[in-house]
């Protein structure tokens, strides 16, 4: 079986997931849809990743944000001349398409045969971020692919109300490979004082808890902090805070600078990571996790809390955050209505022990998210038969 991937190459979910399919029957090949890093070209060749690259007219266009009308009917034709050569070097079973961008996709509606095989594989906010004419104008394309898969419960959902047909549906998530990681870490986190990278050094003896996973003023850390600052002294003298702001940083925005001078005034002692952790960095930060506050505005069932339930942490989620797998699944963690409740949820949980449901929790995300089962999963969902 061969098989074509549309996706954003300078991405380690796509270099993962490329990964699931080595020693395979199935032969996976690459189309990046943006220019691709010298780094990322190397690891692709080193992968024996065959590689289609678009034409230059075609990644100049991903250069800006902003298009006049003649640059975008000049992208549209060199996106054709880009589909018709690179679909006729091969013939592929399935074109698996991780790029749903309604702006890039709709141009192989002038391809019927090749959407006949497409695979549309959506992921985190792909349905939210784009507003319903720009959706709706793919319509023709989703009712005529092979299939569409979905990372999470809520965004396939989501896909029923904006596309009822009957197009074949199904959940399919992305492997984390850094559990086998978590698993290696041993004795390396059993100490008072845990290095997590050159910079970071955990006290153990308190209790951490991590607010969100980025630098997104979405995460809504300063409310989060707010509510902190109003546990007792006593109680703050026995935590450390963990604020993970390693991506998805504007530069161009105040925020950090904000929560910055919020986490220097809040009397509790605050590890802020701010630059890139490697694999094993980032698995001694989720062993050393007691709490993770997920209270973003919206999200999908993101990589970073199944990480910190894998590892044995607690979830104090948000209830305005509904994810269908914590309905699903027997996950334990615990629920908050309002920011106000959180200094009387925290106390609870330290006083209660934070420890309840992790071997729990831990099977349920190895079930979901480990490679063994994603590759598994993955493989056979390509191999299975085409709905008729």
């Amino acid at each position: 079986m061969k098989i074509l991937l549309i996706a954003d190459g300078n991405s380690e979910w796509t270099f993962n997931f490329l990964s699931l399919f080595q020693s395979s029957p199935i032969k996976m090949e690459l189309w990046p849809v943006y220019r691709l890093g010298e780094s990322y070209r190397y690891r692709y060749i080193r992968q024996n990743v065959k590689l289609h690259l678009s034409s230059e007219h075609t990644y100049c266009y991903f250069d800006s944000n902003k298009h006049s009308f003649i640059k975008k009917v000049l992208f549209l034709v060199h996106l054709l001349k880009d589909i018709n050569r690179i679909s006729n070097i091969g013939n592929y079973d399935i074109i698996n398409v991780q790029y749903v961008d309604p702006h890039y996709i709709r141009a192989f509606r002038f391809f019927p045969k090749i959407v006949r095989r497409m695979v549309l594989s959506y992921w985190g906010s792909d349905l939210m971020r784009e507003d319903e004419k720009s959706l709706y104008s793919i319509r023709w394309i989703v009712n005529n692919c092979r299939g569409c898969t979905f990372d999470n419960i809520d965004l396939e959902n989501m896909h029923k109300r904006m596309y009822p047909g009957s197009v074949k549906r199904d959940v399919m998530m992305l492997p984390l490979p850094i559990l086998d990681v978590i698993d290696g870490i041993g004795e390396e986190t059993t100490g008072k004082l845990v290095k997590i990278d050159e910079g970071h050094i955990i006290n153990r003896s308190k209790t951490s808890i991590c607010i969100g996973y980025c630098g997104r003023r979405q995460q809504q850390h300063l409310a989060v902090l707010e509510q902190l600052e109003k546990l007792e002294e006593k109680r703050k003298e026995n935590i450390v805070l963990l604020l993970p702001i390693t991506y998805s940083v504007d530069k161009t925005d105040s925020y950090i600078g904000e929560l910055k001078n919020r986490i220097r005034s809040c009397g509790i002692e605050s590890l802020v990571f701010e630059t890139h952790l490697t694999d094993k960095e980032l698995a001694r930060l989720r062993v050393c996790t007691d709490i993770m506050i997920n209270a973003q505005t919206t999200d999908a069932f993101s990589g970073s809390m199944c990480e910190v339930l894998y590892a044995g942490g607690l979830l104090i989620n948000a209830k305005w955050l509904h994810y269908g797998e914590l309905d699903r699944y027997p996950i334990e963690y615990i629920e908050f209505d309002d920011f106000s409740e959180l200094p009387e949820v925290i106390e609870n949980a330290l006083e209660t022990g934070h420890e309840r449901g992790k071997n729990l929790n831990k099977d349920i995300i190895k079930s979901l998210r480990s490679v063994g089962e994603c590759m598994t999963m993955w493989r056979q969902y390509f191999v299975a038969p085409e709905k008729q």
